[in-house]
């Protein structure tokens, strides 16, 4: 029997069309708008079934008893919104596991660790916006998943995500997803204090094999991106995506110290934005700062008071007498501090102290940009905007300063801020 309106076979009547080859089917595949009678076809054996895709619709029962409990010859298995009875050794031998919104009765991570452990043949594991009860697990050891090329953790508390984490182990994986910052009242600061296990090793790994990759760190999140980022579907390539919300700023930076300090650094951008003037009160956020050596790129914004400390912080040297933040190449101050007396010293430091200890390694060139969009730049005090400093500043090797002013026309030559005269040399020249 058809829909008038669109023509199409209705599923209830396909459904008792088909139920008499039941015993053949291998695939059942049900989107949303299937009737209780589909559903009923699930509650029994059906021992060719390899591969389970439902979503839900209306007739939906309250919990599933998928395939009356024999479930061994599935291999594919993808349920969203689907509630299913879960037991111990329910299902073995899967190569693809998705799960959705799909808690269903007595959900446990032990019950999908279980799933895992029976399934080391597993290629594709996708769990997303699902809560479960974290249970004290058996596994005293990771369990090895040698084929797993694909694992994405959505939408999940962070403490959940590093449970998984830690008790796999995938040493050929090559696509990691990690999200855990769009998940209404839940604190997700966990992931960033707690270890992943072999995964901080193997993201390092796959940020080499994607041609290199971005992290950034600001108040409330962190990500981390490969070049190459994720897409849908099971063709892998190198590539991943961690987007953690946590409420610890130290946390974050310890965990850039952990896991990114150690990557290669070949086409590695770490950027860190700084917008709370107390946050550089903190020791334990100075003396972790102090420690990281992959930040690229250091912004500080806001109140001018976030400037001021973030210069006085790059003017030190750490123990070994090396400048802090050692890789960094732009430093992106908001405000009038950009060209003051502190802001020279701060170069002069970084630039000497190399050749003064005989290092062989050098520091990367340097990029100072100075935004003035809260304080146009021909209104601020002649005395923030000295022109002795800022000359010097730009006559440093290795190290460019520019102003960047929002909706102001730009033709005068990208980055200066007028013509003014120079004694020394006794012409017009940019500032």
């Amino acid at each position: 029997m058809s829909d008038r309106r669109t023509g199409r076979v209705s599923l209830d009547w396909f459904t008792k069309l088909v139920s008499p080859t039941r015993d053949r089917w291998k695939v059942v595949w049900l989107d949303d708008g299937f009737a209780s009678f589909a559903w009923e076809k699930l509650t029994s054996p059906a021992p060719m079934i390899e591969t389970v895709r439902l979503r839900p619709g209306r007739g939906m029962p309250t919990s599933l008893k998928l395939l009356g409990g024999a479930t061994h010859n599935i291999r594919h298995l993808d349920l969203f919104s689907t509630k299913i009875h879960w037991a111990p050794l329910m299902f073995r031998g899967l190569k693809h596991l998705e799960l959705g919104s799909s808690v269903g009765d007595g959900m446990t991570t032990d019950l999908i660790l279980d799933v895992l452990a029976n399934s080391p043949d597993l290629e594709y594991l996708k769990i997303s916006y699902t809560q479960m009860k974290i249970s004290a697990t058996p596994f005293l050891h990771p369990i090895p998943l040698l084929h797993l090329q694909s694992i994405e953790l959505l939408f999940l508390p962070g403490n959940l995500v590093c449970h998984f984490l830690h008790h796999i182990e995938a040493p050929h994986c090559q696509v990691i997803g990690i999200q855990t910052h769009s998940i209404p009242d839940i604190n997700d600061s966990d992931f960033v204090g707690q270890s992943i296990g072999s995964f901080e090793p193997l993201l390092r790994d796959l940020h080499k094999k994607s041609g290199g990759s971005t992290f950034c760190a600001r108040a409330g999140l962190m990500e981390w991106l490969s070049c190459i980022t994720p897409g849908n579907g099971e063709h892998c390539y190198p590539r991943f995506i961690i987007e953690a919300k946590s409420t610890s700023f130290v946390s974050m930076l310890r965990w850039i110290g952990r896991v990114v300090d150690g990557a290669d650094p070949e086409g590695l951008e770490v950027e860190i934005l700084i917008s709370d003037p107390n946050v550089l009160q903190d020791p334990e956020v100075t003396s972790t700062l102090r420690g990281l050596r992959s930040v690229t790129k250091l912004c500080a914004f806001g109140e001018d008071r976030v400037g001021q400390e973030t210069i006085r912080l790059l003017r030190k040297l750490d123990h070994n007498h090396v400048p802090i933040l050692p890789s960094l190449k732009l430093l992106d101050l908001t405000g009038k501090d950009a060209a003051t007396e502190e802001v020279l010293q701060m170069v002069r430091t970084r630039v000497r102290v190399y050749p003064s200890h005989g290092s062989p390694r050098q520091l990367p060139d340097l990029e100072i940009v100075a935004d003035t969009q809260s304080t146009p730049a021909w209104l601020m005090p002649i005395k923030s905007l000295d022109f002795y400093v800022i000359t010097q500043i730009r006559s440093t090797a290795g190290v460019r300063l520019k102003f960047h002013r929002h909706s102001y026309s730009t033709w005068e030559g990208g980055g200066m801020l007028a013509i003014v005269w120079d004694d020394e040399r006794g012409e017009p020249t940019w500032m």
